[in-house]
């Protein structure tokens, strides 16, 4: 097939594309959402909700686009269905038709679905081509949230899980995330630059409707005064180019591969996700503690503490099915193996401290309050 050819329907493609920049994720999933309702009739004239029947469907992880939660996207959390994740903690496609048929049964309005390019807990992958099919064939928006996970594609290695994303309606990132870019960068690409338009655009004052010129940044979003924050992620793709961004992702992704081994051959150590980007969760597992699960939550959030008070490595934590887990994000440019270690080390060494006081942990009254004194008496 001649080359040209094969390049025409990305081109056109890109010529429909809108992007807008904004400060975070949250502020860049109103415009993606909301410029899908003259599409869908969501809106009465006026701008006000029409019913109160519409439904956004997602994973059930608390960090997805927290617009959809906020009121950013006028709909409420009674409007929202939490999809139960599979074992790998991907949207669960059964679970996700299951709800939607039971809602239109129900006479309510399915409307949007959010995929994950990558989770924020777990870094897991939706599978994003099945579920574009779905919305494409149920007429559902299908919003994607890349904030931190998207980037992912430019890891040659996983590349392929990907397949779809290219097909969402809209979709937010977080370049201040994995680029490395100055906080605060969001930005929100939308399919269709005709239907953000006439969402949003007002027409302009008399002493700027000269002065506008054929593309309007204030028609792209509630925002008229704006920093310049594609200056920032501009100067990030000049600085590292596009081999120096794959290099990057990539090597976070070998990163975290390797310290999922150190994890799995560590014995007191539990990884609890699979290893798809960057993030990787785990939990200490001491003998006496295995089969008390309320003990082992509160002496992972002692360990995770004692660890970021050391100073050595940073860990936060996430809660996955009911359980608190330890999260590892490499997301830092200088980030080496050495480091890696250090972080397994970190832990190991935050673990032999706690085992002194393991005792109060298993008192469900005071096993918390007793952990926290404990580490603030021996940093004093």
């Amino acid at each position: 097939m001649d080359q040209s050819k094969r390049e025409e329907p990305e081109k056109s493609l890109c010529t429909r594309i809108a992007a807008c920049f904004t400060q975070h994720r949250s502020e860049a999933a109103r415009p993606a959402a909301v410029c899908g309702r003259p599409r869908i009739g969501l809106f009465a004239q006026g701008g006000i909700l029409r019913d109160g029947a519409w439904q956004v469907y997602r994973l059930d992880q608390p960090i997805t686009d927290a617009v959809f939660e906020a009121g950013g996207f006028p709909l409420g959390h009674q409007h929202l269905r939490s999809i139960a994740g599979t074992d790998d903690f991907q949207l669960d496609l059964a679970a996700l038709h299951a709800a939607v048929q039971r809602d239109r049964e129900d006479d309510l309005q399915p409307f949007c679905v959010v995929a994950n390019a990558g989770t924020t807990n777990t870094g897991a992958i939706d599978p994003l081509a099945a579920i574009a099919d779905f919305c494409e064939r149920e007429g559902l928006w299908f919003h994607v949230d890349g904030s931190y996970g998207a980037f992912g594609r430019l890891d040659p290695r996983i590349a392929s899980r990907y397949r779809g994303m290219e097909r969402a309606d809209s979709l937010t990132l977080d370049p201040h995330k994995w680029l490395s870019v100055p906080y605060e960068c969001g930005c929100a690409l939308v399919r269709n630059r005709e239907q953000l338009v006439a969402t949003f655009a007002v027409p302009p004052p008399d002493y700027l409707r000269e002065t506008l010129g054929d593309v309007r940044f204030t028609d792209y979003s509630m925002q008229l005064s704006r920093g310049f924050h594609a200056l920032k992620l501009w100067i990030a793709f000049m600085s590292a180019g596009r081999s120096g961004l794959v290099a990057l992702v990539s090597l976070h992704n070998a990163l975290a591969r390797h310290l999922a081994e150190l994890i799995d051959d560590t014995p007191e150590l539990e990884r609890m996700a699979p290893v798809e980007l960057s993030t990787v969760c785990f939990r200490a597992v001491p003998p006496r503690l295995r089969s008390d699960d309320a003990a082992l939550d509160a002496f992972n959030k002692a360990v995770m503490r004692e660890v970021q008070l050391e100073g050595e490595a940073f860990l936060s934590g996430a809660t996955l099915r009911g359980f608190f887990v330890l999260r590892a994000c490499v997301l830092h440019p200088m980030t080496t193996e050495e480091d890696i270690v250090a972080l397994v080390g970190a832990v190991q060494r935050a673990v032999g401290r706690l085992r002194g006081v393991s005792t109060c942990i298993r008192r469900t009254d005071t096993r918390q309050s007793a952990i926290e004194s404990d580490i603030r008496r021996r940093k004093q």
